[in-house]
Parts: C-alpha cells; structure tokens; sequence
C-alpha cells in the first residue's frame, strides 16, 4: 500500500512482483508517474486498487496543513533556514 509519495515504489519493480505473483495485492493512493496513464500496466491487474489520491482528506486535515506551515514559518524566521521543516519534500 501507498499513500505517501509516488516514487516510494518502484513501479516497474512492482509491476514485475506482480506478474510473479510475489504480492497477493496492491492498493495504490499516489503512482509514479502520477497521473497514471491509461494505458499504463498497473491498469491491467486484477489485484490493483487505484484511488484518486486522496488518502490525505481527512475531518482534521486542513487544520493539520495549517499547523505545520505556521510552525514551518515560525522554523524559518527564528533560523533564516529551511533545512529542519516538518514534512520537507527533497
């Protein structure tokens, strides 16, 4: 299961354990790439979940959102540095 960043998984070696039968099922809420086109290998399987990335919608998500950019921004402005904020994407 992935709800986190696409590139998490290798998708190509995903697509190879799967017509090996190495996983018993895969549900996917981001791909890699994302949008996943259609014509796309993953389509195909009859043991993959793909939703609409939207795993992160949740009744406290935009409260969340909001809390850690307040705390982001109080990081930068007490260190001038972006080097120590939460959820930080390379």
């Amino acid at each position: 299961m992935n709800v986190a960043r696409g590139p998490i998984v290798d998708t190509e070696a995903l697509v190879d354990a799967l017509r090996g039968s190495q996983l018993a099922g895969v549900a996917l809420d981001v791909t890699d790439p994302e949008p996943l086109p259609e014509d796309h290998l993953l389509w195909a399987f009859d043991d993959v979940y793909i939703t609409p990335h939207m795993a992160g919608s949740t009744p406290h998500y935009y409260e969340r959102c909001a809390n850690i950019l307040a705390g982001n921004l109080d990081t930068v402005d007490e260190t001038d540095a972006y080097d120590e904020l939460e959820n930080k994407v390379p």
